[in-house]
């Protein structure tokens, strides 16, 4: 019986291993092809690949669209400001030396809110590593 129990719980730790770097690879970009093949690979069977992998490919969208809607708020905290800034400077002072400052931060800021969108609104379908977008 101990040895039935060793082995059952040496199976599950296999198996738990095996969909850690399953995971760990849709998270890092994988296709969710590839992972499905590396599942079959280590012995599972279709219906529990295809829970795995919806599983992390929901929980992959759900870490993007939260790096997106930070960098939405990030990119109108810095765009609003800088856009007032920079008209301010333009229209007002007529100093082109730091409007132009300015206009930089307006820039980066719509880059920010603009990229922020296209994560939230596309989620899973943005390709790369979510460790490198969050970096970003």
């Amino acid at each position: 019986m101990q040895h039935v129990s060793r082995l059952y719980v040496k199976m599950n730790k296999e198996l738990e291993s095996t969909l850690i770097e399953a995971r760990a690879r849709i998270i890092w970009g994988s296709s969710l092809d590839e992972v499905a093949e590396w599942l079959e690979s280590k012995g599972l069977d279709r219906e529990k690949i295809a829970r795995v992998v919806r599983i992390c490919r929901e929980e992959r969208a759900a870490e993007i669209r939260k790096i997106g809607l930070r960098n939405v708020i990030i990119g109108g905290l810095i765009l609003l400001p800088s856009l007032v800034a920079t008209l301010i400077f333009l229209l007002g002072f007529r100093q082109t030396r730091p409007a132009a400052f300015f206009g930089v931060c307006v820039v980066y800021g719509l880059w920010r809110l603009l990229e922020g969108l296209e994560r939230l609104i596309f989620g899973a379908g943005v390709r790369g590593s979510v460790a490198e977008m969050d970096r970003e």
